[in-house]
């Protein structure tokens, strides 16, 4: 049986990521897990998750580079930047590139939940649905419904 909320877990510390895995789950939610972009970007296309954590250093490339691909490309999934970078620029940096929320490294683990149920909260709140655009067709996957120019 699937989970009926996934979350997308992209990072490169495997210790880390069980550790996150487990609080996830422990909240009866799903949890994919990537430690690169290239492989969450693939898991984020193939899956669409319901909510991604990212982290910023990854060994391919950047958390925001990452999040502006995912953004430039009209996805809105709900993005939460855990990290250990704690300049003020860089939390600047990711808000400004798409980022729904961040948090630094170290944390606790109540305090990330709370902040996983407020994003996914204020997500289904705005009535977000999956869309696809082009040659005129607009798909909205979720909802159910294609629309022609």
């Amino acid at each position: 049986m699937l989970n009926p909320t996934t979350v997308l877990v992209i990072e490169d510390d495997t210790s880390l990521v069980e550790t996150i895995r487990l609080y996830i789950e422990r909240e009866q939610m799903g949890c994919l897990t990537a430690n690169n972009g290239s492989d969450g970007i693939g898991i984020l296309q193939r899956y669409r998750p319901d909510l991604v954590i990212l982290d910023i250093m990854l060994p391919d490339f950047s958390g925001f580079e990452l999040c502006q691909q995912v953004r430039s490309a009209q996805c809105f999934v709900p993005i939460l930047m855990l990290t250990a970078r704690v300049q003020e620029s860089d939390r600047i940096q990711g808000l400004t590139v798409g980022a729904d929320d961040y948090l630094t490294k170290p944390f606790s683990a109540k305090e990330l939940i709370a902040r996983i149920k407020s994003l996914l909260r204020r997500n289904y709140q705005k009535g977000y649905c999956d869309v696809k655009r082009g040659r005129g067709v607009l798909i909205d996957f979720e909802c159910h419904q294609a629309y022609f120019n």
